[in-house]
């Protein structure tokens, strides 16, 4: 679930269940539709989001789950395409047919601002950014 500020409620948090890969260094790359609500409110309100990624198989409070929160930016396309981006998206998401439509537009977390890591019961943790991208 990637966590937004809303651009239609002022103040609010916007929720969307979207695709992302990890690049390298384990930050989200995401491939987003001018319309979505999480693309508007990226541009208009600014990027700062939090992206919650749970286990395999998660059921419950009882198993993994990781927020990373930062800000999210932008891709140019030189960029994607120096990169390899589109590659990247596409090996984690074979049938993402999408990325290449005109109106869908390369994102990514550009830097990281907290980590917050759940275990399950009584296994919490919150690393450090650079512990987590090291």
């Amino acid at each position: 679930v990637l966590s937004t500020l809303s651009s239609q409620v002022d103040g609010y948090p916007n929720g969307a269940l979207v695709g992302f890969a990890p690049d390298a260094s384990g930050l989200p790359v995401f491939v987003f539709s001018a319309m979505s609500s999480h693309t508007k409110d990226l541009s208009k309100v600014g990027g700062q989001a939090a992206l919650t990624v749970t286990a395999k198989g998660f059921e419950g409070a009882a198993d993994g789950r990781v927020t990373l929160i930062g800000d999210v930016e932008r891709v140019g396309k030189e960029q994607v395409e120096k990169e390899g981006l589109k590659e990247l998206y596409r090996e984690r998401h074979p049938n993402a047919f999408w990325v290449d439509f005109g109106d869908f537009t390369f994102y990514r977390m550009a830097s990281l601002k907290a980590v917050n890591f759940v275990g399950g019961f009584a296994r919490a943790a919150a690393p450090s950014p650079d512990e987590y991208l090291s």
